[in-house]
């Protein structure tokens, strides 16, 4: 277990280095302890972030345990982890694993690798033991992470608002250069504030236009001319007269915003109370970001676990066709991982009497799925997903930053940026 405690205190001071923790202590220490001292020797342990429990694994993926339970006579518990981030969810799950074998099941949040698990030992390699990993797409099999749901974000494009702009051509088959056109039309038809979407959108590839990381030579480059030039660019141009202001809202009105929260995979309700006309909507795949445009949630098996044969019945089951269709039918937005049921969906009544543009969205996204179009951040080392973190919210604080920045200034933070990146890349 030399290893579990060196992962751990890697966590804690990468954590303690970006200021995600305070030195207040944790009032869910004498709360998970004491759930910890409730477990009898048989009872399976599900560590989960509490948010996340709350807001969809309770609703999503908890069927199949209860099944168990009611119908097998097995024992499973959820631990609710209270964190304030899914970072102090990592710190908070590793000291439990650090401290005793209780937790036999870990749940990972949507976006969230698992790799960190397998590096210290943690993950059980789960070939052999759960086959029906084979049914799963493959860019998202991997023998030590059984993926739960699936969420991919399409874009809404307002109709209306794009014709009056005399943009009236065909829209669906966007991709990201076509996009931004239509956005620079959007800015310059009247004056607009700077939105934290337009940010967002301008922002996106950063990382992989300017070959921020080079993990396999275990180098990172930021302090380069392009990128500081880029940054001031940014700056100058949110700073200027050609915006009335800066409006700290991620929404313009050519983009819905109510659809947005439509996992572009499930799409069988248009939004949460959503008032437009599905007629005046052009639906988009994703457009940004590619390789963190497949987002799953999941669980990786403690090998150490005292009761992992019941955690390995868990997620058998919760790949039976019956629950990954329920996946679908359960919810208005998460989609199930396993190839097995996608005709059955194409047959259930709430894809077939949908609206024809929302199909076509779901069948082609699923095409850009199978031919590994997009990738799952998930995938990604703990160290390259707490770069990312570090990387971009430095950036958005430079960018928005009013105090006065001289080339040389706008270096030297680039620069102590790399070097605390590369920190993180070297543990």
């Amino acid at each position: 277990m030399k290893n579990v405690k060196r992962i751990l205190q890697i966590i804690v001071l990468l954590i303690v280095g970006f200021g995600l923790i305070g030195c207040e202590e944790d009032p869910g220490v004498k709360e998970r302890q004491a759930f910890i001292e409730s477990l009898t020797e048989d009872e399976m342990v599900v560590a989960v972030w509490e948010q996340a429990y709350q807001q969809y694994v309770a609703g999503t993926e908890t069927k199949a345990a209860y099944d168990l339970m009611n119908y097998e006579g097995v024992s499973i518990r959820y631990l609710q982890v209270k964190a304030k981030t899914a970072e102090e969810y990592y710190e908070l799950v590793n000291e439990l694993l650090y401290q005793n074998e209780s937790v036999d099941l870990i749940h990972l949040p949507f976006g969230n690798p698992y790799q960190a698990y397998v590096d210290n030992g943690i993950a059980m390699d789960l070939t052999d033991a759960i086959p029906e990993i084979a049914n799963i797409y493959p860019n998202l099999q991997s023998p030590y992470y059984i993926p739960a749901t699936i969420w991919v974000f399409p874009t809404a494009l307002n109709r209306i608002v794009l014709e009056n702009l005399g943009i009236e051509e065909e829209l669906e088959a966007l991709d990201r250069d076509g996009y931004m056109a239509i956005r620079a039309t959007w800015l310059e038809s009247t004056p607009r504030y700077y939105t934290k979407r337009r940010y967002q959108e301008e922002i996106a590839d950063f990382h992989t236009r300017f070959s921020v990381f080079d993990l396999e030579n275990r180098q990172v480059a930021l302090a380069k001319a392009e990128v500081v030039a880029y940054v001031q660019e940014l700056r100058d141009e949110i700073h200027s007269d050609q915006y009335l202001g800066i409006q700290d809202v991620e929404q313009d009105d050519f983009v819905v915003q109510d659809v947005e929260h439509i996992n572009g995979l499930n799409t069988e309700r248009l939004g949460w109370g959503s008032t437009h006309d599905i007629a005046d909507l052009i639906f988009l795949p994703p457009v940004f970001e590619p390789d963190q445009a497949l987002l799953t949630d999941g669980y990786v098996v403690n090998r150490f676990g005292k009761n992992k044969e019941i955690a390995i019945r868990f997620l058998r089951k919760y790949l039976e066709d019956e629950y990954q269709i329920s996946v679908y039918n359960d919810s208005y937005s998460f989609y199930p991982v396993s190839r097995q049921v996608e005709e059955r969906i194409f047959e259930l009544d709430e894809f077939v009497y949908r609206n024809e543009k929302l199909q076509v969205l779901q069948t082609q996204i699923l095409e850009n799925i199978k031919q590994g179009l997009y990738a799952s951040p998930s995938n990604q080392s703990f160290e390259y997903w707490l770069m990312m973190q570090g990387l971009y919210e430095r950036l958005e604080e430079l960018v928005y930053d009013e105090d006065r920045y001289t080339r040389e200034d706008l270096e030297a933070e680039l620069k102590a940026l790399e070097e605390r990146l590369y920190l993180i890349l070297i543990e």
